[in-house]
């Protein structure tokens, strides 16, 4: 079973889903980086946990470094 995540980024603001139990993805220059870690140290300044299409989706506004968890 391929694993993947799903990055998207608009107004500032980052909305992503996934597939996979774990993934990081940090925000810089460049754009979006994702990786499969085991722990990471993330700075969130607003989570906001929402379902879309599906999966669990959450929303966070103007993070350096993330770390989501998928119940699935």
């Amino acid at each position: 079973m391929e694993r993947s995540a799903h990055v998207a980024v608009g107004n500032s603001q980052i909305v992503a889903w996934c597939t996979t139990p774990h993934f990081v993805a940090s925000a810089g220059s460049n754009g979006l980086k994702i990786t499969n870690q085991k722990t990471v140290r993330h700075v969130l300044l607003r989570r906001q946990p929402v379902m879309s299409r599906g999966h669990l989706t959450t929303v966070m506004l103007a993070p350096t470094i993330f770390d989501l968890k998928c119940p699935f």
